[in-house]
């Protein structure tokens, strides 16, 4: 059986704001953090989700249920 992955508050914060076109300084900006903060974390993020870019977060958040198109 696969083991779910955890996010973070803030991870969950950021997965949002990129599905919502964010770029990593408005994210940065809007959660009170550095830019280079917020790659990290989009870094870390990729790597968990096991995809290789943006696109295939904002695949993996919806697939996922971690964000709902409007």
């Amino acid at each position: 059986m696969r083991k779910a992955i955890e996010f973070s508050t803030k991870e969950l914060k950021i997965i949002q704001l990129i599905c919502k076109q964010y770029s990593s300084q408005e994210t940065a900006e809007k959660l009170g953090l550095s830019s280079r903060t917020v790659e990290g974390i989009r870094g870390d993020i990729l790597a968990k989700m096991k995809v290789k870019n943006v696109a295939g977060l904002v695949v993996f958040a919806v697939k996922h249920h971690l964000y709902k198109i409007r």
